[in-house]
């Protein structure tokens, strides 16, 4: 679909689509095609432009969910995170993985960044939808859609990542398999 063909044309850069419908149905689908945000076209104009001004924050670098009030302050100093066969860098939304950059969406990198910023914590779904969608209107089964996403991009997460059913998630990681290199003071 369309979607994809965005997704797979500009990976490169951090921009936010927002899928627009009449029928509320095809939400899920929306997001299992790469959408950051749902509306509804009975959406009202303010929560409308409060949602395309978040986007353009985020991926401008004016804002950045991963670098919220829910992290400490050495986490904002991390260059990158090496994790099993990927390399993080936070600042860049980049993810790679054998120097090859893996085509993501800015969802995807910023549910992977509350996983790795918050190891070995049940995170809800209602945590993830403040955390990583800043309380946008989003069902819990599109934070399973897009969970699931980000599981077939990266297919080694399943290795970290476990459901704990009717709770949420909880991401672990066995000591030494985890390192971070920090920037410069």
């Amino acid at each position: 679909g369309v979607l994809s063909s965005l997704r797979q044309s500009y990976h490169h850069l951090k921009m936010g689509v927002v899928a627009f419908s009449q029928n509320s149905q095809k939400e899920e689908t929306a997001f299992r095609l790469g959408a950051d945000h749902f509306l509804s076209s009975s959406t009202a104009f303010p929560p409308l432009h409060w949602r395309l001004t978040a986007i353009q924050k985020r991926n401008t670098g004016a804002h950045t969910p991963h670098k919220n009030n829910h992290q400490n302050s050495h986490e904002q100093r991390v260059s990158s995170i090496t994790l099993g066969p990927w390399r993080i860098f936070p600042n860049d939304y980049l993810i790679k993985k054998d120097n090859q950059v893996i085509s993501n969406t800015p969802t995807q990198f910023n549910l992977l960044m509350a996983f790795i910023t918050h190891r070995d914590q049940l995170l809800s779904r209602e945590w993830l939808k403040e955390y990583v969608w800043e309380n946008a209107q989003i069902s819990p089964r599109s934070i399973d859609a897009q969970i699931s996403k980000l599981k077939k991009l990266l297919p080694e997460l399943d290795r970290y990542l476990s459901n704990v059913y009717g709770k949420g998630y909880i991401f672990s990681i066995p000591d030494g398999e985890a390192s971070e290199e920090f920037q410069a003071a």
